[in-house]
């Protein structure tokens, strides 16, 4: 009898089943490598965009709390506008620097901000953006709804005119000429001695006083609601209280002073590109040698003597009252104006208003039409 062969088939078997776990294994492991590199690329995007989210909120926020250095800004010059976390884990950091040379009264300036994510990565968005005019509300360099009265050396003039300290570094040429008295009802008008007004003409009549303490679209209550100062009722302006600048321990202007009011005379000093809203909640009382420079609000009355300056806009709801050698460079808006007694002057002035005006609050900055935006990386 032949003897019985067996065939070796489970063997066979036994290596396919190996070969095939060996395939799966492989495909497992190329499998998990390609979703461990698509999780990571995922995982990066994802903390690119809440990056360059928060870079973004970084601009609205920079534009938000908008301020520059007080003093000359010389070029490229950067500062910190804002920083801060965010919800998402995110941080944001957000600056400006100036792009012109620094005299003009418009400025032009880069806005750059970067947000970074939880894992470190990090995205940078800038903006171009621009101060831009607000409307001049003044039609003379005095406009009542009453009466005015003009007594002794009163001067008020409407032909444009630049202050000294300010003639070349901020301002460089004359504008149009304006009246020197606007009133509703020019019967009202009283000039006795060497007192006058002068200007193109000297005195004019208008009868429109809606919106008469706004400046354009925007209102008087709003810019005493966003004040940088605001001063009680019944405050007075004296030796005990002078509006001197001040500084800081590391030499910068003092803006949480509320009686620095900038610094007018000086242009290469930290206080010379301060100016202040000033907000006074009722009556204000100026006196002795001291000035001041921003936007002034008054709700009721202002009574000055000696010699105090001011430089930029009043806007007073009650009457001014003046004597002595109080001096106002901008423009007047009141209720009334006496000035009796002495050599108050007011002189009207574009640059100074422009000026003025294009640093408060309620110039912001703004993009610029074409090109504004730019993702740096």
């Amino acid at each position: 009898m032949s003897p019985v062969r067996v065939s070796n088939q489970s063997g066979y078997g036994l290596l396919a089943t190996v070969l095939m776990v060996i395939v799966f294994a492989i495909m497992g492991l190329v499998g998990l490598s390609m979703a461990r590199q698509e999780l990571r690329t995922e995982t990066a995007v994802t903390a690119r965009e809440v990056a360059f989210y928060a870079a973004e909120t970084g601009l609205a926020r920079g534009l938000d709390n908008w301020s520059t250095p007080a003093g000359l800004i010389p070029t490229d010059t950067f500062w910190l506008l804002d920083s801060g976390p965010l919800p998402s884990g995110a941080n944001y950091s957000v600056g400006a620097s100036r792009l012109d040379d620094g005299s003009a009264v418009h400025a032009t300036y880069t806005i750059r901000s970067e947000g970074q994510a939880r894992d470190g990565r990090a995205q940078q968005v800038s903006l171009l953006v621009a101060t831009m005019p607000v409307e001049d509300p003044f039609k003379a360099a005095l406009q009542v709804l009453d009466s005015v009265t003009l007594k002794g050396t009163a001067d008020v003039t409407g032909f444009d005119r630049i202050p000294i300290e300010w003639n070349g570094p901020f301002c460089t040429q004359l504008d149009d000429h304006k009246p020197g008295v606007v009133m509703v009802d020019t019967t009202a008008f009283e000039t006795k001695g060497g007192a006058k007004a002068e200007g193109a003409p000297p005195l004019d009549e208008d009868t429109d006083t809606v919106g008469f303490f706004n400046f354009g679209p925007i209102t008087y209550e709003e810019l005493a609601a966003d004040a940088d100062i605001t001063l009680a009722d019944g405050t007075v302006i004296d030796d005990s209280n002078p509006t001197l600048p001040s500084y800081d321990f590391g030499g910068a202007c003092n803006t949480a002073d509320p009686y620095n009011w900038g610094d007018p005379l000086n242009p290469s000093l930290p206080c010379a590109n301060w100016f202040p809203t000033i907000h006074v909640a009722g009556d204000l009382q100026l006196e002795g040698n001291y000035r001041g420079q921003g936007l002034l609000l008054v709700d009721g009355d202002i009574r000055a003597q000696g010699g105090f300056e001011f430089y930029g806009p009043v806007i007073v709801k009650g009457d001014l009252v003046s004597a002595g050698n109080f001096e106002i460079y901008g423009g007047v808006k009141g209720k009334k104006a006496d000035m009796s007694v002495g050599t108050s002057q007011i002189y009207y002035s574009a640059c100074v208003l422009q000026r003025v005006l294009s640093n408060t609050r309620a110039a912001r900055p703004r993009a610029l039409v074409d090109r504004p935006w730019f993702q740096r990386r």
